[in-house]
């Protein structure tokens, strides 16, 4: 049985019964199944080449691919939050976080923790932590209003982190 609501709004919590599936739509991408069978969209491993983020937020992704890969951000949407963490360093390519449309709309104010100034752009469309420079544990927050991001965080050393506006 299959039923179709135009609206539904849940104010505190939603049960699901085991084998029950949510879809979420409307992002770019694929949807998103959540099941309640694995309700945790909260942490991803990523290991492609190149990624297009969706919608979901509130979510940390590690970052596990030798050779790098290129993640590429949604349009900005109030309240997105997103949290990359560094499993592997990559030795190659790099982690490499790219606005959709090369739009200028990654703020960023990233600490280094090796006594040098950290990293900081106030229009950055491109943001990558640079191959053999970055380190495992090396964490960034992002966070939109829904006009620009906001990238912040912590790494070890200042040369582990780049910016541009191309």
């Amino acid at each position: 049985m299959k039923d179709t609501f135009a609206d539904v709004r849940v104010v505190r919590r939603l049960i699901l019964a085991y084998g029950a599936e949510v879809h979420l739509e409307g992002q770019a991408g694929p949807p998103v199944v959540l099941s309640a069978n694995n309700l945790n969209p909260g942490t991803s491993v990523l290991g492609d080449a190149a990624v297009t983020l969706n919608l979901v937020s509130e979510r940390t992704l590690y970052l596990d691919r030798a050779a790098g890969m290129t993640i590429t951000l949604p349009a900005p949407v109030a309240g997105y939050r997103a949290k990359f963490v560094v499993k592997t360093i990559s030795t190659s390519g790099g982690y490499v976080i790219v606005s959709a449309g090369g739009a200028n709309i990654i703020a960023v104010s990233v600490a280094a923790l090796d006594g040098n100034a950290g990293v900081t752009d106030d229009n950055a469309d491109t943001v990558t932590l640079v191959a053999n420079n970055h380190n495992v544990g090396d964490t960034l927050t992002l966070e939109s209003d829904g006009t620009l991001y906001y990238l912040t965080g912590t790494i070890k050393a200042a040369n582990g982190l780049t910016t541009a506006t191309t």
